[in-house]
């Protein structure tokens, strides 16, 4: 199976910190039409991974399309992703991709709250609030890898991330490498300060405001 580009880099990136972690599970979570997980599936040999999403036909494609290469590591659950539950024993990396903003942040809250023993790494590609996903992320995360990714003309940010309680090493609101060797930075920040900016004149904010100004703050 093809998978898009920024699938594909996900794809990539994942396999890399697995090569350096070794994940036990591997959590697709809203996995639509699975691709990324079965991929995962083919490549991690002796992982298990866990195809979630909540609406029924999407759940029942994806058993009858992949019955046949099921060997008993692939598990296909009918369910909310805020209702993980993980085995506090074993290496999790958990894939939250092409949801919005506030819905990742509420999906990561709850996991990290329902399973505050459990060893997880986090692959996140969000639509959107990318600003808000960082403030959340700064007291309990640290950082493995971000990326730039272009797909179709729609930029998206790849953030890998740990959980990591209190952690003393501080994820950048903005972002950092990625601004100095990305070839689509500078149309980006262009995309994230009229966004903002938007927001904070029609909608005013300290939040929104910060945005504006962290951005603006950059040197491209």
């Amino acid at each position: 199976m093809k998978l898009s580009a920024r699938l594909n880099h996900l794809f990539e990136n994942i396999i890399f910190q697995h090569q350096q972690t070794h994940y036990d599970e591997f959590w697709d979570l809203c996995c639509d039409h699975g691709f990324l997980g079965m991929k995962l599936f083919e490549k991690a040999k002796t992982s298990r991974v866990h195809l979630l999403d909540q609406v029924p036909k999407i759940l029942d494609g994806l058993e009858n399309k992949y019955a046949k290469f099921n060997d008993g590591r692939i598990e296909f659950r009918m369910q909310d992703a805020k209702t993980v539950e993980l085995d506090a024993t074993k290496n999790h990396m958990i894939v939250i991709a092409g949801v919005g903003g506030e819905t990742l942040i509420e999906i990561l809250e709850a996991i990290i709250t329902n399973n505050p023993a459990a060893k997880m790494d986090f692959a996140l590609s969000p639509n959107s609030h990318i600003f808000q996903i960082r403030q959340f992320l700064q007291p309990n995360f640290t950082l493995l890898s971000e990326d730039l990714i272009n797909d179709a003309n729609r930029l998206h940010e790849h953030i890998l991330v740990r959980f990591t309680p209190n952690c003393a090493q501080s994820i950048s609101l903005t972002g950092d490498l990625f601004w100095q060797t990305s070839p689509f930075a500078k149309k980006y920040h262009t995309k994230l300060v009229k966004h903002y900016s938007l927001i904070n004149k029609n909608y005013p904010s300290l939040a929104s405001q910060n945005a504006v100004e962290a951005y603006l703050f950059l040197a491209l």
